[in-house]
């Protein structure tokens, strides 16, 4: 399913959330933390997300997100992030905040 025309469809809100934020470079920990839920859980919404997608990998996904748009907005429109700034180009789940 890597056409990006009926992601809404396939995905849950939840899902989408949680892989957007994947895409932009946040890690788990973050994700779950602004999202008020477990790593686990944010490890669930990540892992259905990309077999609904049939994407294996975060760097599929953000190849996937260029091609959805995905970047067109921050990731902020939709949630409140208080600490956590992302620059794009960083990735493996390394936030700008914790970068010296």
């Amino acid at each position: 399913m890597k056409d990006t025309t009926a992601v809404r469809d396939v995905l849950s809100t939840r899902e989408s959330e949680v892989l957007r934020l994947i895409a932009w470079g946040y890690a788990n920990k973050e994700i779950a933390a602004q999202l008020n839920v477990s790593t686990k859980t944010v490890e669930t919404y990540k892992t259905r997300g990309l077999e609904k997608l049939q994407l294996q990998s975060r760097r599929a996904l953000v190849s996937y997100a260029v091609k959805a748009g995905w970047f067109a907005t921050e990731p902020t429109d939709n949630l409140e992030f208080e600490s956590a700034v992302v620059s794009p180009g960083l990735m493996g789940g390394q936030s700008a905040t914790h970068m010296n």
